[in-house]
């Protein structure tokens, strides 16, 4: 069993913080984790490659402003460190007795020690102001973005997954798509004719609804599908909480603070409190400020969880129905690495994948894989594969799973460490994680009742109810 050993609360001296010691300074902030623990000397090394990914990736991020407060900061550290020395120095004289009462020495080594004493309480103040415009600057700029996504080559053919979601890259598919001889209902004329899906328009709001029935049950066998399934590969199960802390979506790479923030606030009178879009989340934060032992990663993790989603609804008629949910169920892959070979993660990312395509597979829907271009790109993720499933009813794909390799994104900010095993590696290393959704329920429900409204020999009232009560025995083995 793995053992995370939790580590005490670190508050380092300010004198001994300065410009080359900055990636090392941690302290606790909004009662929860350590600072982000940003790689400086990469931003500075790299500015011309972060401005330009940052620019393809379309995000509010400044590297320039990032490597210019980190000089202000390193400059005002290293003199309230010189200062400090100084004063150290004046009060070693006096006690040693180098100097002697009433001699004009000794007046003017107090006078400079009163001096650096008022003088360092402003010094103070500006270096935690530069220090808080410094991280607010660096939590802003994005993860990496792997080669292959700014830069991939096929066919002979330059091709560049630069932008947004029309610059997709489909790297394969799999599944056959299905062929109808009847008039096509989608998944809502569907559910009205079974009775399976209701509106909480009236009671809550027109994006949440009511499961019933076989729409129910059908939920609850596909969680139990695909639990069974991962267990089976050596995934360990955890049903996690669904309120978190704003620092921890904050280290995941979200931002619950922002004027157009998908994610849903408590009442303040509750604390600083918001509702997960994902079970990521709270896995991330189990292993928060935590040092984990090489040797027993990588570690697995499948969680169940509602996922609670303020998105803007688009009013059309493809969002329609179970599509855009402001809350649903997602069954959840979640995976941590090492990184002393250098592709452990992808390496992970790409077995979450394969388990994807087989989950899906089984079900008997046709799909496609897709590399997602750098503006689709969430800011933890350095890579992300998209599925989508053909959705008759929509006579068009429709997302059903993402996969993302947010490699040290996260760990650095959440303070995630593990013990090298290898000997260029014995000190402490940042984890990889790994992400991949394993069934968003909604989009599963939508995908199964569109590709199965038709069944050989059976009545046409009955087809639906028929495919329905068939899967529920696929799903439930």
């Amino acid at each position: 069993m793995m053992k995370a050993v939790r580590r005490r609360w670190i508050t380092p001296s300010s004198c001994r913080i300065h410009c080359k010691a900055l990636s090392s300074y941690l302290f606790r902030k909004d009662g929860i984790g350590y600072r982000p623990i940003f790689d400086f000397d990469y931003y500075r090394k790299k500015t011309d490659i972060i401005r330009e990914n940052i620019k393809n990736r379309c995000c509010d991020a400044d590297i320039d402003e990032v490597v210019k407060l980190h000089n202000k900061f390193g400059k005002i550290c290293t003199e309230i460190s010189a200062l400090r020395h100084e004063r150290n120095e004046i009060s070693k004289k006096i006690k040693l007795q180098e100097v002697k009462k009433g001699e004009d020495d000794y007046v003017k080594l107090v006078d400079l020690g009163k001096k650096i004493k008022e003088k360092m309480p402003q010094l103070e103040d500006t270096k935690l102001h530069y220090e808080n415009q410094l991280f607010e600057a660096a939590s802003k700029i994005p993860n990496d973005t792997h080669p292959d996504t700014s830069h991939v080559e096929l066919h002979f053919l330059l091709l560049k997954p630069i932008g947004d979601e029309e610059n997709a890259t489909i790297l394969s598919t799999f599944g056959d798509k299905p062929v109808f001889d009847l008039d096509l209902k989608n998944h809502i004329q569907i559910g009205e004719k079974l009775n399976l899906f209701r509106s909480a328009a009236l009671q809550s709001d027109p994006k949440f609804c009511y499961l019933l029935g076989d729409a129910a049950l059908l939920e609850l066998a596909i969680i139990q599908y695909a639990i069974q399934k991962l267990t089976q590969k050596g995934f360990t199960t955890i049903l996690p909480p669904d309120i978190v802390k704003p620092r921890l979506i904050e280290g995941c790479g979200y931002h619950p603070r922002t004027e157009h923030a998908q994610i849903y606030s408590l009442d303040p009178s509750h604390g600083e409190l918001r509702l997960a879009g994902t079970s990521e989340i709270p896995l991330c934060g189990m292993f928060m400020d935590s040092m984990l032992d090489a040797k027993d990663l990588p570690l697995r993790y499948v969680a169940v969880s509602h996922c609670f989603r303020a998105e803007a609804a688009r009013h059309t008629s493809e969002e329609r129905g179970l599509y855009r949910l402001h809350q649903f169920t997602k069954v959840e892959m979640f995976g941590i690495t090492t990184n002393e070979g250098h592709n452990e993660s992808d390496a992970l990312f790409n077995e979450f994948v394969e388990i994807q395509k087989d989950l899906y597979s089984n079900l008997g829907l046709h799909a496609r894989i897709l590399d997602m271009p750098t503006a689709e790109l969430s800011s933890s993720a350095y890579r992300k594969f998209d599925i989508e499933a053909w959705m008759p009813g929509r006579n068009n794909y429709g997302e059903i799973s993402s996969a993302s390799n947010c490699t040290d994104y996260q760990s650095r900010r959440l303070n995630i460490q593990y013990k090298g095993s290898k000997a260029k590696h014995r000190g402490r290393q940042f984890v990889h994680t790994v992400n991949a959704t394993a069934c968003a329920i909604p989009r599963l429900i939508i995908s199964i009742l569109e590709n199965f409204q038709q069944q050989p020999k059976a009545p046409a009232d009955d087809e639906t109810r028929l495919i329905l009560e068939h899967m529920y025995l696929v799903l439930s083995y």
